[in-house]
């Protein structure tokens, strides 16, 4: 877990000479939450990508998420972060966006190309 003044400091100073960067906002009593801690963040970081949390009932934030979790996927600087809100129903949906981010943040494909 990380505060909300870091997920910022992260999200402002990201480009591409860092990792692929995944920000999940998270209420630490949302079962949801916890499911996607378990099942979701394993799979983020077993593909090496940064992955960071921030507890929304733990910090102050000016404009939260309507929907929890909430992700925001850093991988292209040409770009405002992708964000994708709750749990991917499966696995292999979850496996084929890490694979999508990864085509656009090595340059093999662009963001119009995997996601537009």
């Amino acid at each position: 877990m990380i505060d909300y003044q870091t997920a910022s400091e992260l999200s402002l100073l990201w480009d591409k000479n860092k990792p692929l960067l995944v920000i999940t906002f998270i209420d630490s009593e949302c079962t949801t939450c916890s499911e996607y801690q378990e099942l979701v963040i394993p799979t983020i970081m077993e593909n090496n990508i940064e992955h960071y949390s921030v507890d929304v009932r733990n910090n102050k934030i000016p404009f939260p998420p309507m929907l929890l979790p909430t992700s925001y996927w850093f991988f292209d600087e040409n770009r405002p972060p992708m964000v994708k809100k709750g749990i991917p129903p499966n696995k292999s949906m979850l496996i084929e966006l890490i694979n999508k981010a990864k085509k656009v943040y090595y340059g093999e494909s662009t963001s119009d190309q995997e996601f537009f």
